[in-house]
């Protein structure tokens, strides 16, 4: 073999090479696809909220429209409470119940609900005094909302929890923001929309419970801080 045909036979190899290549890269792109997944308001946690919890969260969102896949582990949440509540401790980690993410493929707006088993002390004074920046309403056995953090503390008595007549699990709510950029204003709006999004989720988890009077959250709840 002449070394003209080496050569010639050397560029191509190498052509063939970088156009593997080029088309590996393009069928792996298309593989891969957009991350980005588009749902509407009543689809976020799996169609787990009630329409007022639909219309909140298109107030809090400003969007009819929202990213994520509309997931919910509701059976993962009641599971995990009913495990903790079996164990008599007073408290237990949290498990999350599903996650928002606002409209784009990188909005900054994400929220996560979460549920846990937390019997909250009494406080010392006699009096509840809801955390710094977060407002009380009148809601479960407590519940307060702010621009940093939402949280719904509720009772359940279920025939499916042995003892819980005599000893109610008490549930611990609570939406949390991903990064500070994910709150919105700190207004009353703001606060009541987000009260009406876990409480939706909270009656949700309740109503799987079997609680009596699905916790004592009722249907149509009147969201109104009390200070």
């Amino acid at each position: 073999m002449t070394t003209t045909m080496r050569g010639t036979l050397r560029a191509g190899t190498a052509a063939l090479l970088v156009l593997g290549i080029l088309l590996t890269g393009c069928g792996r792109e298309k593989e891969e696809g957009p991350t980005y997944l588009s749902k509407s308001a009543e689809d976020q946690c799996g169609g787990l909220l009630s329409s007022a919890g639909v219309a909140a969260l298109k107030r809090y969102m400003g969007a009819d429209t929202m990213g994520g896949k509309g997931w919910n582990d509701l059976d993962g949440v009641v599971d995990h409470l009913r495990h903790w509540y079996g164990t008599g401790r007073a408290w237990s980690v949290s498990k999350n119940l599903c996650g928002i993410s606002g409209p784009g493929d990188r909005s900054e707006k994400r929220m996560t609900a979460r549920f846990s088993v937390n019997e909250p002390r009494p406080p010392r004074s006699g009096k509840l005094v809801p955390p710094a920046g977060l407002h009380t309403y009148a809601l479960g056995t407590r519940a307060y909302s702010g621009v940093w953090a939402t949280q719904l503390y509720f009772n359940c008595v279920s025939p499916e929890l042995k003892g819980s007549d005599e000893r109610p699990l008490r549930v611990s709510s609570g939406l949390s923001f991903a990064m500070s950029d994910s709150k919105g204003p700190d207004t009353r709006a703001t606060w009541d929309a987000s009260m009406t999004i876990l409480h939706s989720l909270a009656r949700a988890v309740a109503k799987e419970l079997k609680c009596d009077g699905n916790g004592g959250l009722p249907e149509k709840p009147v969201i109104k801080p009390l200070d």
